[in-house]
């Protein structure tokens, strides 16, 4: 189900709000509003085709919106206008009810995001030392396979049999070692998204906790 949400106020504020916002699931910004059309949240959310006003009251003409943000410096009456209007279905969040409302969610998606993280990299490391125990186990089965042809050819006649298993054993271990090369691969692939990770959880950190203005 997707949240509808609008923006009153431009400023540096709402601007963490619209980064913190794209990334999560099911959250939709539909209008930001500010007096200024050069406000940094106007100029971001317009580059990501989201509409923008210098008309505040042009954010409560959404009879669909969820949830209005009021994150501005305006004037009471216009405030009050603004709140008079608001769809009896939107609820309202104050810039200071905001300000807890951010914290509280990076709160909690840093929590998912370390405990994640956590379970992650014990698969990851889990995962190595299968691979190096499997390597391990190959190169061995491997010398054994090599002896074993090497006595064959010494036993003659008597030993086809033993070098059909011996060859056998060598094709078993050149199929091993692709798989453990596609395993190896896997893992690179999650030790890049393991970065991804990081990099997202750092993104959703506010800048300065103790700035009102940033979050």
């Amino acid at each position: 189900m997707t949240m509808k949400i609008a923006f009153v106020g431009g400023g540096d504020a709402t601007l963490a709000f619209l980064k913190f916002f794209e990334k999560i699931p099911g959250a939709e910004v539909m209008i930001v509003t500010d007096e200024f059309r050069d406000a940094p949240a106007l100029r971001y959310a317009a580059e990501r085709q989201i509409r923008v006003s210098t008309s505040h009251l042009d954010a409560v003409k959404h009879p669909e919106l969820d949830v209005l943000i009021e994150i501005a410096d305006s004037r009471a009456d216009i405030l009050a206008l603004i709140r008079e209007h608001l769809p009896k279905r939107t609820t309202l969040i104050t810039s200071d009810q905001a300000r807890i409302v951010y914290h509280l969610l990076s709160s909690v998606i840093e929590g998912e995001f370390s405990a994640i993280e956590d379970r992650f990299m014990r698969n990851i490391k889990d995962m190595k030392k299968s691979i190096a125990d499997f390597s391990t186990i190959t190169k061995n089965i491997d010398i054994l396979a090599i002896n074993a042809s090497i006595e064959a050819a010494r036993a003659g006649e008597a030993g086809k049999g033993f070098a059909v298993v011996a060859s056998s054993i060598k094709d078993l271990v050149k199929n091993s070692r692709d798989t453990l090369q596609y395993v190896r691969s896997v893992l690179e692939k999650l030790t890049l998204i393991h970065k991804d990770m990081q990099d997202t959880r750092q993104a959703l950190k506010p800048k300065n906790s103790d700035d009102t203005r940033t979050y």
